[in-house]
Parts: structure tokens; C-alpha cells; sequence
């Protein structure tokens, strides 16, 4: 599993599994927006109404920027999405 940082062209920091990907679009699963919480970072679903969603695909007109994720970063994720608890 590949963990990706998304920087979408309205400003929106997302994280999530990388399906798969290909020149017109990518395939997502398990998004989490990045959000401010005072001066700490969290993750909060992208999708409200169903959080665990997979196979989510986004343009990539809609991509200003993508790259993988730290690995601090990727470890925070894992432990929100899956009851993988690492130290």
C-alpha cells in the first residue's frame, strides 16, 4: 500500500491509499483531509457520508500536486483508518 499526499488546485490537502493511476486520473481509497486543530495537524474523512470509501477516482486536472507521503505522516493515517496501532 502506497500512502499519497494530494494537493488538489482549490488548496485541499488529502490523504489516502493509492489504488492505482494512470495519465487522466487516479484511484483512491480511505481519503482523509488534512485539517488544522489550533496548531497541531489532523485527519478528518473527505467523504462525511461514507469514510471508509474505496475506489474513488480523481482527475488529474483536479491535482496541483501529489507526491508520498512521509513516513510520520503515513503512520498517523494507517493508525486512523485500521485498528493497526504502531508505536
Amino acid at each position: 500500500m502506497t500512502t499519497i499526499i494530494i494537493k488538489t488546485i482549490n488548496g485541499e490537502e488529502i490523504i489516502a491509499s493509492l489504488d492505482s493511476k494512470n495519465e487522466n486520473e487516479i484511484t483512491v481509497s480511505k481519503p482523509r483531509k488534512l485539517v488544522l486543530q489550533g496548531s497541531q495537524g489532523g485527519l478528518m474523512p473527505y467523504i462525511i457520508s461514507s469514510p471508509d470509501a474505496e475506489g474513488i477516482v480523481i482527475n488529474r486536472r483536479a491535482i496541483a500536486a501529489m507526491f508520498e507521503a512521509p513516513q510520520d505522516v503515513a503512520n498517523s493515517y494507517l493508525q486512523a483508518t485500521t485498528s493497526i496501532l504502531l508505536s
